[in-house]
């Protein structure tokens, strides 16, 4: 790997000449970043699966109260 001038987090790859950053921190940064970009998304999925079962419940409770 050689390293590109100015730049000191990205080598450059021999084989592929891929340009490739080596910043640990940065790719720490980003999988923590989509971690919990991942958690929201599901966390959002789990609130709106409460709010339809609250919504059957509630219709439920209304169908048997007018009974």
């Amino acid at each position: 790997m050689m390293k590109v001038k100015d730049f000191p987090h990205l080598v450059r790859d021999p084989k592929s000449k891929a340009i490739v950053n080596i910043d640990k921190n940065a790719f720490y940064e980003y999988n923590q970043k989509n971690l919990v970009k991942d958690n929201m998304a599901r966390m959002d999925n789990e609130i709106n699966t409460i709010k339809q079962s609250v919504n059957e419940i509630k219709e439920l409770l209304i169908k048997m109260a007018e009974k």
